[in-house]
């Protein structure tokens, strides 16, 4: 095998496991909508925007299957979207046991998009292909919005407490 094919396979598995990774994260979504008809339309809106992420990731695969490969990826740390997406199945699993309240709901969620954010799992890989800067771009901004709008849910959570 040669290295080229190496490297684009390597590429692949990285590119697979964040599409895996934003797939669950709209699972749990989905499954706090499912749970929180108050903050119903937060979750559904979040679930979308997980759910569109993962099919700019793909279209990065296409790229990548055509032989265009991604620059920096050295630097990028497979078993940190591997825990992050452990993480994720633990809390969908939790959900399904035992229901979180709102407030922590929106905690995890919070935790969840500034580790995202933390990881710089989208900034810091180039490519020559258009589809992987443009989905590396949405991908950095729409978690930047998530953070502020499960921010927002909080504030919201808070005042209607007192």
């Amino acid at each position: 095998m040669n290295i080229l094919k190496r490297i684009s396979e390597a590429q692949d598995r990285i590119l697979v496991a964040l599409t895996t990774c934003e797939n669950r994260v709209g699972d749990l979504y989905t499954e706090y909508e499912r749970l929180q008809p108050n903050l119903a339309e937060l979750w559904n809106k979040l679930t979308k925007e997980e759910r569109k992420h993962a099919e700019l990731l793909e279209g990065v695969r296409d790229d990548l299957k055509e032989g265009e490969l991604l620059r920096e990826l050295n630097e990028f740390n497979l078993e940190s979207v591997q825990h992050l997406v452990d993480y994720v199945n633990d809390r969908i699993a939790e959900a399904r046991r035992t229901p979180p309240t709102e407030a922590d709901a929106v905690a995890i969620a919070l935790s969840i998009e500034s580790s995202i954010i933390d990881a710089r799992f989208f900034s810091f890989v180039h490519s020559n292909g258009s589809a992987f800067q443009n989905a590396a771009s949405q991908l950095a901004h729409d978690t930047e919005n998530h953070v502020k709008m499960i921010q927002d849910a909080k504030m919201a959570l808070l005042k209607a407490r007192r």
